[in-house]
């Protein structure tokens, strides 16, 4: 699954300024070389940052030559090397040499395994924790019937008269 970053230049110019413009296209170059990247057996996901300095016409000095850097997060050990991934990086950015490239690859964490899900009456719970729901519902039901008997007593002894009582209203 690709890593999911927000965007790092959210344009709120009508017209985006060349800089603007030159940032964006680095992002998608290095997005898209990414992509690439995760086709590779083994890779997880992938990052690539790219440093491509813009050549001033008016400056004395050359530019820095460009760079990049590129994270590799991995399942497992991959079948390329390091120098085949440079090389890969640096064919797709013009005037990138591959010993500009640095490679970081991280070894990703297996998935915990899912808890297991079971059924409890309308409930689903892990099953770990089935036994502990089970004794709860188990408990409510016992006090709901207690309480059910509680209250039928009450109600009959509400509408049956007591006997004394309805001998001394039958009394003269």
């Amino acid at each position: 699954m690709p890593i999911t970053l927000p965007e790092p230049f959210p344009f709120s110019a009508l017209v985006p300024s060349r800089e603007a413009d030159r940032a964006a296209e680095l992002d998608r170059l290095g997005k898209s070389l990414a992509q690439s990247l995760e086709l590779i057996d083994g890779v997880v996901a992938a990052r690539v940052h790219l440093a491509v300095p813009a050549r001033d016409p008016f400056a004395d000095a050359d530019a820095p030559p460009p760079s990049a850097s590129v994270i590799l997060r991995c399942a497992s050990s991959l079948a390329v090397t390091d120098d085949e991934l440079r090389r890969a990086v640096a064919s797709g950015v013009a005037g990138l040499d591959p010993s500009r490239v640095s490679v970081l690859r991280v070894v990703a964490r297996p998935a915990p395994p899912a808890a297991e899900l079971v059924r409890v009456g309308p409930f689903t719970t892990t099953t770990e924790s089935a036994g502990k729901l089970r004794a709860v519902v188990s408990l409510f039901a016992v006090l709901s019937g207690v309480g059910a008997i509680f209250g039928l007593f009450t109600w009959f002894r509400r509408k049956r008269p007591r006997r004394a009582t309805r001998l001394a209203r039958e009394a003269p």
